[in-house]
């Protein structure tokens, strides 16, 4: 009897062993890639400690994994201003604008809203085409 009981937990113990290493590299792949929402938030609280370089990085990192994302899109606009780099702003700005816009087609008060970050971005000399196709 003790045998078969030394002998279980040596089996148990082998299976635990072998299953570790899959369980830590599951960890580790989830712990390197965060998600866009952690990206985001990363992003927001270097933005503000006016860290703005890493913040954008952080923004357009998480384009990358989602390009049509509203929030991070805006982020990038406003962070890409911020350091001074018109036409990279100007661009967030008008894909933002372009997505407000096909989203929000058939709800007139949110095209209103896109239109107003369009005039916005005309006033500020970001926008150089015209604004009727909105």
């Amino acid at each position: 009897m003790q045998f078969n009981r030394v002998f279980s937990l040596a089996v148990i113990s082998l299976i635990a062993a072998a299953n570790l290493p899959l369980h830590l590299a599951v960890t580790a792949q989830t712990k390197s890639t965060p998600s866009v929402t952690q990206l985001i938030d990363q992003g927001k609280e270097l933005y503000r400690t006016q860290r703005f370089n890493p913040a954008l990085a952080k923004f357009e990192a998480a384009l990358k994994m989602e390009p049509n994302n509203d929030e991070a899109l805006g982020l990038a606009a406003v962070t890409a201003f911020r350091l001074d780099n018109q036409p990279q702003s100007r661009d967030f700005f008008v894909r933002r604008a372009g997505l407000r816009a096909r989203i929000d087609e058939r709800r007139p008060e949110r095209r209103a809203v896109a239109r107003e970050v369009v005039e916005h971005c005309v006033m500020s000399g970001l926008w150089l085409e015209p604004i009727d196709r909105l």
